[in-house]
């Protein structure tokens, strides 16, 4: 199991869960002119946004970065990935438990 966060009421797990889940893909990449002003928050606020408007309730397997674009010194892009899900409410409180203990 891995790092677990609650963010903007999306449960956020750097890694894998001891359960069956199945959901969609998520690969984020915020580009645009004031990118490099950017940070994981923002990342993480627009993959909770997706998510949500999916109708998923947690993102797995999720990792992040930063990169220099390619021959453009002054221009960083952030990035997320992971797989959006649906935790069953009674397993999602045992874990939001363990995150507030």
């Amino acid at each position: 199991m891995g790092y677990k966060t609650l963010y903007q009421g999306i449960l956020f797990v750097e890694g894998k869960l001891d359960m069956e889940l199945v959901g969609q893909p998520l690969d984020l990449t915020l580009k645009s002119f004031s990118a490099q002003l950017k940070n994981l928050n923002d990342v993480k606020t627009e993959m909770a946004f997706q998510a949500k408007r999916e109708g998923y309730n947690a993102i797995v397997d999720f990792t992040y970065g930063q990169k220099q674009r390619l021959f453009r010194f002054d221009d960083v892009v952030f990035w997320g990935k992971g797989l959006m899900v649906s935790i069953p409410q009674a397993e999602l409180d045992q874990l939001l438990a363990k995150i507030k203990a």
